[in-house]
């Protein structure tokens, strides 16, 4: 199960599977008035908040597999905020991965590899 932002729950059980693969949106930046920019294409980006514990096992299971990722805290950027709700129809869950041009609400290691094997080999190790 995915965090959502004030969400103090705790994992157990099985890890939910990640959402079908979409097409990210484009998001307004803060001010509402132009679009915010996207991640370049082939770039991995980790949305996340403190206290996920979904997102802290994400992250260390990309280091370990030695996959670069930027990691952005949503809690510190209100554009990566607004980028997060632009992908989950409102919601702030996470963890979120954009990688191109394509967006994950909790995906598997698997499924990261999988959109970076279709969009930038060249991020893998």
């Amino acid at each position: 199960m995915p965090c959502l932002a004030g969400s103090d729950a705790v994992p157990g059980g099985k890890r939910s599977r990640a959402r079908p693969v979409v097409p990210a949106m484009e998001p307004t930046d803060v001010l509402g008035d132009r679009p915010a920019p996207g991640p370049p294409p082939g770039e991995v980006v980790v949305y996340w908040r403190p206290g996920c514990p979904w997102c802290a096992l994400l992250r260390r299971r990309l280091r370990r597999a030695g996959l670069a990722a930027r990691e952005v805290n949503i809690w510190e950027d209100p554009a990566a905020a607004a980028r997060v709700r632009s992908i989950t129809g409102g919601d702030e869950t996470v963890p979120t991965v954009v990688v191109g041009d394509l967006a994950m609400v909790n995906p598997s290691l698997g499924d990261i590899r999988r959109a970076l094997g279709e969009r930038s080999a060249h991020l893998r190790p």
